[in-house]
C-alpha cells in the first residue's frame, strides 16, 4: 500500500485531539502516566485540585523519521496507531524524547512500559469488590542492610497466585510499616521502638479499616528480623483472611510462590524432658539446624525442649516454596502449641528459638492464641551464632 500524500515530508500528521484513538488511549491508561513507576493522575492538578487534561500523547517511534527512534522501520502510516502511542505526563514525555537520553529509552523498553501499565489498569478495572485485597508492606534493616519491596514485585506475586478464588490488588498504595529509620542496635530500646511502630500502624491504619469493613483481605509482604516478623504476625486480626508471601532465593529474588513442588511434612521432637513442667522451650529448625549449644544454658539446664524439623528433608533457607509447605508447617505448629498448653499448664512463657523463613515467622506469631498460649520469649541469633533474648510477645 502506498503512503498518502500527507507523508511526503517524511512524517505522519499530528493527532487530532478528537480522534477516537486519543479517547481509547486515555481509557487504556486509566488517565495516568504510562512511564515506568510514575502513574501520575493526569486529569487534575495536584497542587490546585483543578480538573484539567494534563497529559501529552507521546510516540514510541516518532512521527518524523528524524525524530526520537524515528529511524525504526515502522511505516509512517502506522505511527499514529494506538500501539505506538503512550499517555505521558509532560515531564516524562520530554525525558523519553530528549536527544541526550533517547538511547536509554529504546522502542522495546517503551513498549514494555506501556504494556505493563495498560495490563495493570485492565486488571484493576475488572475487579469485583469481593476480590480485592489490601497490601501490607513491612520492612526494616537486616544485619545493617536496608530492605525494600517494590510495588511491581507485589503485583506480580499476587497475579501469579490468582486461582479459583482470586484475591487481587485494589489499586491503592500499600499500608507501609517502615522500620528503616530505627538504628539496628538489637538493644531493648531497639526492639521496643520497633514494636511501638508496628502497634501504632495497626492502631491508626489497620484495625479501624477492618472495623469499618474497608479491609476484607490482607496480602502481607515482609522483610525484617525474625523476632519482629513473629511480633507482626501476633498483631494480625483473625477477623479477616490473610495471605502471607515468601521472599524467594531463586535468582531473581522475587515473591512468586512455586507451583507443582513436592510436598513436605514436619515432625515435632522431644529433645529433653525438663525437671519441672513450668519451663518449656520450642526450637524451630527450618532454615538451619539449631544446636543445643547455641541455646542459653539457663534454658537447657532444666527446661522441657521441643523441636520442629522438616521430615526426611534437611533444614535449609529455601525450605518453604509453596503455600502448601507453609500450611504443613502451620499444622505442625498448631498441634505442638496445643500440646504445650495441655502438658505445661503452669508455664509462664514459651522460650522460642526460631531459624525459620519469613512466612513461617509470621505464622508463628499469628498462631499464638491470646489468653491460652503462654507468651513467647523470642530469641535472636547474634553474629557468633548464639541466641540472645530479644523480646516478649503476648
Amino acid at each position: 500500500m502506498k503512503e498518502k500524500s500527507t507523508f511526503k515530508k517524511g512524517e505522519c500528521p499530528k493527532i487530532n485531539p478528537n480522534d477516537p484513538v486519543v479517547l481509547e488511549l486515555w481509557v487504556k491508561a486509566g488517565g495516568r502516566c504510562e512511564f515506568w513507576d510514575c502513574n501520575k493522575y493526569l486529569l487534575k492538578d495536584k497542587l490546585t485540585d483543578i480538573k484539567a487534561k494534563l497529559a501529552d500523547i507521546g510516540h514510541i517511534v516518532a512521527r518524523s523519521k528524524n525524530g526520537p527512534r524515528g529511524n525504526d522501520p515502522l511505516p509512517l502510516i502506522k505511527r499514529n496507531d494506538i500501539s505506538n502511542l503512550m499517555l505521558l505526563c509532560p515531564n516524562h514525555h520530554r525525558k523519553i524524547d530528549n536527544k541526550k537520553l533517547v538511547s536509554k529509552y529504546p522502542k522495546n523498553r517503551l513498549i514494555k512500559y506501556k504494556k505493563e501499565h495498560e495490563d495493570r489498569i485492565a486488571f484493576l478495572s475488572g475487579l469485583k469488590d469481593e476480590c480485592k485485597t489490601v497490601v501490607l508492606r513491612f520492612f526494616g534493616i537486616i544485619r545493617g542492610n536496608r530492605t525494600a519491596i517494590s510495588k511491581e514485585q507485589i503485583r506480580q506475586a499476587i497475579l501469579h497466585c490468582a486461582g479459583k478464588y482470586p484475591e487481587y490488588l485494589n489499586g491503592e498504595d500499600p499500608i507501609d510499616i517502615n522500620l528503616t529509620a530505627i538504628p539496628e542496635s538489637l538493644s531493648k530500646q531497639y526492639w521496643n521502638a520497633c514494636k511501638r511502630k508496628i502497634d501504632e500502624t495497626f492502631k491508626t491504619q489497620v484495625y479501624p479499616q477492618i472495623e469499618n469493613n474497608n479491609i476484607k483481605h490482607i496480602s502481607l509482604f515482609a522483610l525484617a528480623r525474625i523476632p519482629l516478623l513473629i511480633y507482626l504476625g501476633s498483631r494480625m486480626s483473625d477477623k479477616i483472611p490473610m495471605d502471607v508471601y515468601q521472599k524467594m532465593r531463586n535468582g531473581d529474588e522475587g515473591w512468586l510462590w512455586s507451583k507443582n513442588m513436592k510436598s513436605i511434612r514436619f515432625n515435632r521432637k522431644l529433645l529433653q524432658r525438663g525437671k519441672v513442667s513450668d519451663k518449656v522451650a520450642l526450637i524451630l529448625s527450618l532454615s538451619g539446624k539449631i544446636s543445643l549449644g547455641s541455646v542459653p544454658k539457663s534454658i537447657t539446664a532444666d527446661s522441657t525442649i521441643y523441636e520442629i524439623v522438616p521430615y526426611k528433608t534437611s533444614p535449609n533457607r529455601e525450605l518453604i516454596k509453596t503455600k502448601d509447605h507453609l500450611d504443613a508447617f502451620k499444622s505442625c505448629l498448631q498441634m505442638t502449641l496445643r500440646d504445650i498448653e495441655r502438658d505445661h499448664k503452669d508455664a509462664k512463657k514459651i522460650h522460642l528459638f526460631p531459624a525459620v523463613p519469613i512466612s513461617a515467622a509470621i505464622i508463628c506469631g499469628k498462631e499464638r492464641l491470646t489468653d491460652i498460649t503462654p507468651p513467647f520469649s523470642i530469641y535472636d541469633i547474634d553474629n557468633r551464632g548464639q541466641f540472645k533474648y530479644a523480646m516478649e510477645v503476648k
